[in-house]
């Protein structure tokens, strides 16, 4: 029930050193909580700019990005590989 303002910081904090697409890592763990973090997380594009395949799926890896690149808006993406 926090506001947006106060939510994004609070997940940017949260994320690790490389974001993996893993769905129980954030920033996709907060995809699944509810409607409300979901729509805080795709709204928040620094939560989606650094992305890693570490032990990841081809298949998950590519399904990810999908997501991940139109997330990232226009805020350049690094790829950890």
């Amino acid at each position: 029930r926090l506001p947006f303002e106060i939510l994004s910081p609070i997940f940017e904090q949260c994320l690790p050193a490389t974001p993996s697409v893993h769905p129980r890592q954030a920033p996709a763990v907060f995809l699944r909580v509810s409607r409300a973090w979901r729509d805080i997380a795709l709204a928040t594009p620094s939560l989606w700019t650094t992305i890693s395949d570490k032990n990841v799926f081809a298949r998950r890896f590519a399904q990810a990005l999908v997501q991940w690149i139109p997330a990232a808006g226009d805020r350049p993406i690094s790829l950890v590989i």
